[in-house]
Parts: structure tokens; sequence; C-alpha cells
């Protein structure tokens, strides 16, 4: 950080160690700030929640003009062909496939959810991740949120991974034996930052780790890899001369327990609308200065929240979605699973 920046400093001391816990929903602007938005929304697993008074009063039904609730609500994929349908922030997925919970090399988390709904090619990428990473020292990946099974807006945590598209890579090595139901949903996030939020811990943004980032930003697949601002700037140090894959690392807000991919419109996807690509460059210069300044913390004063999205303001072939009979497909093995309340992050 520039010697003359102490004001910005002290600012980012503060915000990076609690970002915010959501940004701009809409990824479809192509450089890397937020004022114009790389389009994802994550929650902070680390704030606190102040506890509440227990209350006798009946919680109101979910609306079920809210797109999130009908999609949340439906639990098996449409038939075949798979086909991404609109945006990552406002889209969903026909002919969806399961990632299994257990691979030979990866191992889904937080079960519970529903979320590891996804295109073939996801699943394809996952995979080959996975072993890359066995073959790197880390025993292969542990997977987070893909999509629901027919995409479509959550009820919490992401405002993208609604096409089928997008999956979050926790930041950790798998573990020897398979984890438990209960570990999958308990299991914490850990961040990569140090104490006081202010740079990467080497201690955990490991080398292999950093190999990991670095194997899904160089794949051809892939248009984005989201990552906290600190993530980019030690990727950009230890990155040299071979730098190509910087391009699709893209800081954002959050992002220091896990990483975000997010996959190309497959070829022949017509419904799919893409990300447009990353400015040019390495992103290590000016778009990362920008992060280090109080602009992307400070709230837009004339900023309004948005109008709830129901299902009527959905792309309508997601409208018909809905209506598709679910596809009996073979069932993925799983191993004993048993049902586990779904944890908020």
């Amino acid at each position: 950080m520039r010697p003359h920046d102490a004001a910005a400093a002290l600012v980012l001391l503060v915000t990076l160690a609690v970002a915010p816990a959501a940004r701009s929903a809409d990824a479809s602007a192509a450089t890397g700030t937020p004022r114009t938005g790389e389009g994802i929304v994550v929650a902070d697993s680390r704030a606190k929640v102040k506890p509440v008074a227990r209350t006798t009063a009946r919680k109101a039904d979910p609306d079920p003009s809210l797109a999130k609730v009908r999609f949340a609500a439906v639990t098996g994929p449409t038939a075949p062909p798979a086909e991404p349908l609109g945006r990552y922030g406002k889209g969903c997925i026909a002919g969806a496939v399961q990632l299994a919970a257990e691979g030979a090399h990866h191992s889904a988390m937080r079960l519970s959810r529903g979320r590891r709904w996804g295109h073939p090619a996801t699943i394809a990428f996952v995979e080959d991740l996975a072993a890359a990473a066995a073959g790197g020292g880390l025993n292969g990946i542990l997977v987070g949120d893909i999509s629901q099974a027919r995409g479509g807006p959550m009820l919490f945590g992401h405002s993208s991974h609604q096409v089928g598209l997008d999956v979050d890579i926790w930041y950790a090595r798998r573990p020897e034996t398979p984890l438990t139901d209960e570990e999958r949903e308990t299991r914490p996030f850990e961040s990569v930052l140090n104490a006081d939020g202010t740079t990467v811990d080497p201690a955990k943004f490991t080398p292999e780790i950093a190999a990991l980032v670095r194997e899904a930003a160089s794949d051809r697949r892939v248009a984005r890899v989201f990552v906290h601002p600190h993530i980019k700037k030690a990727m950009c140090a230890m990155s040299r001369p071979h730098r190509r894959f910087l391009r699709r690392i893209r800081p954002w807000y959050g992002h220091d327990e896990h990483f975000h991919v997010r996959l190309k419109c497959p070829r022949g996807a017509r419904g799919c609308d893409p990300q447009p690509d990353p400015p040019k460059g390495d992103g290590c210069g000016a778009d990362l200065d920008y992060w280090y300044t109080p602009a992307p913390w400070t709230p837009d004063p004339k900023a309004r929240p948005g109008e709830p999205l129901t299902v009527e303001r959905m792309p309508p072939a997601c409208q018909r979605l809905l209506d598709e009979p679910d596809y009996a497909a073979a069932p993925v093995p799983t191993g004993q699973l048993t049902p586990v309340p779904p944890s908020p992050q």
C-alpha cells in the first residue's frame, strides 16, 4: 500500500475485516470495480448475530409470488438436455445434474441446502479440479454451493449461482477419511486472512491452496474466479513470470473462506447470457489499487433497495420451467445421509 494512503489504510483495516454482506446482484459489466459490478452476493459467515427474545407469534407464510420461494421449494430437476437459461444473477437451468456427495477426489458440503446441482460442464470441471488438487497435495477439494435443482434465486446466501455455472470451492485440504453427515453441515469455514484481516496468513493460504486457485483460473472453461482483494494481491505478488491466468482472478467482497468459480456459457447454450470478458491485463494495477481506497467500502447514499424478484419478473423460460415435472434420473450415490437442519452459511 502506498505510504501516502494512510487514511485509506485505516478504513481498509476495519472494512476488510468485516465486509458488507451484500452488494450488486448482477454480473453485467466487464470491469472489476463494485460500481459496475462483478455480480455476486456473499453472506459474511463471521458476522455476529444478536440473540432475540422468544416469541409465540406465527411466522408469515412464504410469499409464493417470490421467485426465491418457488425455486427453493423445487427439489427435482427437469428432463435433459441441460441448458442454462438467462443471466447468472437472474436465470435458471433445465436438465441439471447432481454432484455426488462423495467422489474420488471431492467432498460436497452443506448437503441439506440442496445446492449441488449444475450443468454437466460444471460437474465435469469440479471433478477435473478435484483430481488436480489430489495430485497437488490437498487430497482433493471441498465443494460448496453450485445451484438448486432448477437454479433460480435462493432463499439466502447468493444472488448469482442461478444457472448451474457457478461453484464455491473452500480454501481447505480435503480430509483423508470421508466426512460424516454432521461434519458436512457443521464444519466451519476458515478464513485464510490473518487475525486482523490486513493480509493473507501464509500458514493458511499455502502454496498448495494458491496453486488450486491458479489451476481454476487457468482453465479455459472459466470466465471468472472471485477472491478476496488480499488474495488477489498475494497472487499478483507470487505469480511471475506466467501471469495470463491472473486476468480471470477478480477481487470481490468476502471470499476469504472460499473462492467462487464462474464458468463460461457452454458452447451451443443459446439461452445463456454470457459473462463479458474481464478487462485486459492481469488486474494487478489500477483495478486492484481501487480496493485499497475508501471508495468500494463507502455506501452509496442514493442507493435504494430493489424490488423483490417475483416469478413474473423471471425470464419466461424460467417461469415455464417451474411447471415442468421432475425428471426421475438414476439416484446419485450419497452414502448414509441423514436429515440435518441447514446452517445459515
